[in-house]
Formats: C-alpha cells, structure tokens, sequence
C-alpha cells in the first residue's frame, strides 16, 4: 500500500513572482505554475514562473505538471486554482507519463482521477486485475464511448476507502485554495 500524508497535497497561491528570475509577475499576466515533487519533504509543492523564463527553456526540477494561468488581479474574486480545463490537462499529463511516474506521483494521479469522476469529467468505465495484481480503474472522458476511444488506464496505489476518500476531499480543497 502507498503512504499517503494528506499534507503532501497542499499549493500555495500564486506568489506573484517568479521562481526563476525572481521578477513580479504582473496582475493580468500570464504565467506557468507547476507542480513539483520535493524529495526532502515528501511533499508536492507548487512554483510559478513567466511566461519570459518558460519560454527561455527554463524548468523546475522534478516537475511533472503545468497549467499556463493568469496572474489575478487584485479586485478579482477568489477563483479555484484549477478550473476543469486545466485539471484534465494535468491529468492527462500523468497519463503520458505512464509507468515512469514515482509512487507519489501514481497516488496523486488516482486521487485526480476520483476528484474528475467526482466532477463528472471522467466516467469509469469498469475495472480489471494490474500486472502486481492491483486494481486497474478504466476510464473514458465525459462523452466518449467505447467505439471511440481505448479506455484510460488508472492503476490503484492500494489505499483503503477511506484514505483516498479523505484524500480526494484534502486535493480538492488543495486545488481550489482553500487550505
């Protein structure tokens, strides 16, 4: 079974500045924010950067998602971080990555997986046994069918229920900012 520290998925707001070159990112701007795995802390952390420095070819390490946003503006009401375009965008990123994403990683593209059923995004389309013998969620976007599209493969890190219903409810409220 994976550990699971509901912590790990905690973001913090734009900061405003990029990581990189240390420059304000201007309200109204656009900019990359991405989604990093600290080693050290075990934990996801999130890391904005210009549009300047992403476009120079410049990354964080250990990245494994991204979402182009931009910068708020001050009179702005309060938005999730995420809207559903770019959670299905992050989602489908770690689906690239297949076999080559990290425990925690695998964990978070479940736990993303039960928050885009949650919101309808994603249908699941029944189950089967994984190589290791873990559950294989298979599932297919809103609007697919089986004719269409080969379903989307989403192996289960091994959590009880519980755990990744708590966790699917803390990654929730990580993405829309209200921790």
């Amino acid at each position: 079974m994976s550990s699971l520290n509901t912590s790990a998925y905690r973001f913090a707001r734009p900061t405003g500045q990029c990581a990189i070159t240390s420059k304000p990112i201007e309200p109204g701007a656009e900019y990359t924010a991405c989604l990093v795995e600290s080693e050290e802390e075990n934990t996801l952390l999130r890391v904005d950067l210009s549009m300047e420095a992403w476009e120079a070819g410049e990354r964080p390490e250990q990245c494994f998602a991204m979402w182009h946003a931009t910068m708020p503006t001050p009179e702005q009401k309060h938005n999730p971080f995420l809207g559903d375009d770019e959670l299905l965008a992050i989602f489908d990123q770690l689906c690239e990555a297949g076999s080559e994403l990290s425990d925690q990683q695998q964990t978070f593209q479940f736990l993303l997986a039960l928050l885009l059923l949650r919101k309808r995004l994603l249908r699941q389309d029944g189950s089967r046994a994984g190589d290791n013998g873990a559950r294989v969620m298979l599932l297919r976007r809103k609007g697919e069918n089986k004719e269409e599209t080969d379903a989307i493969e989403v192996p289960d890190p091994g959590l009880r229920e519980e755990e990744a219903a708590e966790a699917a409810i803390a990654l929730g409220k990580a993405l829309r900012g209200d921790e």
